[in-house]
């Protein structure tokens, strides 16, 4: 049976169609939570937040909008961005009060929350301030306009039809500039050595 086939049974409820794709798919939420942490928590519980974006991508699956792969890593991230910040909110509050964002423009300022942590010593929270402003600066130079905006609203949470929404543009656009948008980042990771 073929993916398209088993996501309309899982769907309709069917678990062993849900089974055999979460096997299916269980290395792309792997992939996709290995350069997250979650501050006291186990790499195992990140998993179980990408395999709950896993399951939201299988329930809300429209194959007339996008790639179920495309989507899938879509809600996995989402999933996982969501639990991050959640769990790190709290623990931020006072980091935030304390530490100027002169150098960090607004819609920067979000991606604190996963480089750093109120438990964070000095030195960790000013290697993960030099890490963002680095990124900062690799966008500025590196990003389309187009891809800048899209990088904005991915971090404020935004689904991809959220964004082609808030842009006026077609979703295709967005998971274009989404897809040029990580091979940069991924550019960026192994220029820097931070993967």
């Amino acid at each position: 049976m073929n993916v398209e086939k088993l996501i309309i049974e899982a769907q309709r409820g069917d678990e062993e169609a849900m089974n055999e794709l979460i096997k299916i798919y269980f290395p792309l939420v792997s992939i996709n939570t290995k350069n997250f942490f979650i501050i006291g928590a186990e790499k195992e519980d990140l998993v179980q937040e990408g395999l709950l974006g896993l399951l939201k991508a299988i329930k809300y699956y429209d194959p007339s909008k996008i790639a179920f792969n495309n989507f899938a890593i879509l809600c996995i991230r989402r999933q996982i961005l969501s639990a991050i910040k959640s769990a790190n909110s709290k623990k931020n509050m006072i980091l935030n009060e304390a530490i100027s964002n002169n150098l960090i423009s607004d819609e920067y300022s979000t991606l604190e929350l996963d480089f750093a942590s109120n438990d964070s010593s000095p030195e960790e929270i000013f290697f993960s301030k030099n890490k963002l402003e680095n990124f900062q600066r690799f966008t500025l130079i590196n990003f389309s306009k187009l891809e800048k905006k899209v990088l904005e609203y991915i971090i404020r949470g935004y689904s991809y039809k959220e964004i082609a929404k808030q842009l006026e543009v077609s979703p295709k656009s967005i998971d274009n500039s989404i897809q040029r948008i990580r091979k940069k980042a991924e550019t960026w990771l192994k220029t820097y050595n931070l993967n």
